[in-house]
């Protein structure tokens, strides 16, 4: 055991998470990354990626899909509308 190696690198999520871009919003162009993170329920194709799609998990399990796609549906604002802050109040840590 003394060849195992573990690392875990803590993921930083914009406010609200789903705003991947930064820009305050929650509208198409953060949608485009939560299509590309998107694997369906439990993520038959082992497609999941923790450090580019962390943030678009609501749930803390280990894929994007429906689940996820109604909290996102929480967030969506806009383009240039600000989301509410704490529309992702309540989901787990990403």
């Amino acid at each position: 055991f003394d060849d195992v190696e573990l690392s875990l690198e803590a993921l930083t999520c914009n406010v609200p998470r789903f705003d991947a871009d930064g820009d305050g919003d929650v509208d198409q162009a953060d949608f485009g990354v939560w299509q590309r993170c998107l694997t369906g329920q439990d993520d038959p194709r082992s497609l999941y990626d923790r450090q580019a799609c962390g943030c678009m998990n609501s749930d803390g399990d280990t894929d994007i899909d429906l689940v996820d796609w109604d909290a996102f549906l929480d967030c969506l604002s806009g383009p240039g509308i600000t989301a509410p802050a704490d529309c992702d109040a309540g989901l787990p840590p990403s």
